[in-house]
């Protein structure tokens, strides 16, 4: 869905930061800086759950089904952690109320991990990081005089459950339209990674879908950019911690970026491009640590050359064989198993095509192969994993 701004209507730009761009009470005040300096008034911006908040989140929620004693020490670290960035932040007598809505929803979410686990308690406890991230983010702004409302996206954008669950954009953009014209002339912050489902449940957009939710956010708001802000200024020719002589790519195509992102590169993913592709939105990628050391600048251009421009690599991959059995028909197998990959949005690094052994193979990250694995073997197709 493309969205224009009607005739007169200030364009809205878009500022997605993620965890480690909000780690601490500096990191907090260097986005704030930010937020001051690079936007305007009707921006909005997208956050992520600060530091490693949702791994913590995921780690009290396992050890709550097996060591009752660990899940409360994880739950008091995650107590003490937001409690400090709230009280660092914040003058008491605004902190006091934000501390103890946070201490009411740690509360709630323990009530929840004592009863039944099922995928929509999961979803509500591993999504709450964002929620707080992006109501402190609101009260820092207003404390500093930069007028600023919170949004949480399971308001407004609607998703079904799924292994990539796709924004239904039909019945999520009027939702949003509401609310923008609720809030006129505030910069809004919104909740990346989580949206509901028709049931009213939380429903998580999968790992790294704060940047894909940050653009089909700016895709239904009708913004003109979206910019990535992270920990590093864009995309190198290279790995720069490996590669002394790497540079930074101020323009890449968005053919480049989408190749890049099928490779599973960390800086970039490949929903994150959807809704850029099905749209207007100029894309920029930048760095919240020095947002003047650089950008990169996804652009709609065709290729003008040929040869590789960037090199990337992966220390961590796995690789799921599936046989074929000896009855079935090869080339039917191997057309419905590309057709069910294609339907769950998960495209493989690289396949391999052994018809001579009645074999396919399938190459992912490890972050995504479990949930491959299950996709496979909800349609049937039982594959097994080993690492490449």
């Amino acid at each position: 869905m493309s969205v224009s701004a009607p005739a007169g209507t200030p364009v809205r730009q878009l500022h997605k930061f993620g965890g480690s761009s909000l780690a601490d009470v500096k990191c907090y005040l260097r986005v704030a800086g930010i937020m001051t300096e690079y936007s305007r008034p009707g921006d909005m911006m997208v956050v992520s759950a600060a530091g490693s908040t949702t791994n913590q989140l995921i780690n009290w929620l396992k050890l709550s089904q097996s060591d009752r004693l660990s899940a409360h020490q994880v739950q008091q670290t995650l107590r003490r952690y937001q409690s400090d960035l709230i009280s660092g932040l914040l003058p008491a007598e605004v902190a006091d109320g934000l501390i103890a809505g946070f201490i009411h929803d740690l509360e709630r979410l323990a009530v929840l991990l004592d009863g039944k686990m099922t995928d929509a308690v999961y979803a509500e406890v591993v999504g709450h990081g964002e929620v707080w991230s992006a109501r402190l983010m609101a009260a820092v702004l207003n404390h500093q005089g930069v007028e600023a409302a919170w949004l949480d996206a399971r308001d407004f954008m609607r998703a079904e459950r799924a292994a990539q669950p796709q924004v239904d954009e039909g019945r999520s953009w009027p939702l949003l339209q509401n609310l923008l014209a609720q809030h006129p002339n505030k910069r809004l912050v919104v909740t990346g990674f989580i949206c509901s489902n028709e049931a009213g449940e939380t429903v998580l957009l999968g790992r790294n879908g704060s940047d894909y939710s940050a653009t089909q956010i700016g895709a239904l708001a009708g913004v003109s950019r979206v910019t990535i802000w992270s920990d590093v200024a864009g995309v190198y020719s290279a790995d720069p911690r490996k590669v002394k002589d790497a540079c930074l790519l101020p323009l890449l195509r968005l053919d480049e970026a989408s190749e890049l992102a099928r490779l599973a590169a960390p800086v970039l993913h490949a929903r994150t491009l959807q809704p850029v592709s099905g749209s207007d939105i100029d894309l920029q990628l930048r760095c919240s640590y020095s947002p003047e050391q650089g950008s990169t600048r996804i652009e709609r251009v065709l290729a003008s050359g040929t040869g590789a421009r960037i090199v990337t690599s992966h220390d961590d991959v796995c690789l799921i064989e599936y046989q074929v059995p000896s009855h079935q028909d090869f080339k039917l197998a191997q057309k419905e198993l590309d057709l069910i990959l294609k339907r769950g949005q998960v495209r493989p690094l690289s396949i391999g095509v052994h018809p001579d052994r009645n074999l396919l193979q399938l190459c992912y990250t490890s972050e995504v192969a479990n949930s491959v694995l299950q996709l496979l073997q909800d349609a049937s197709f039982a594959g097994r994993a080993s690492p490449a």
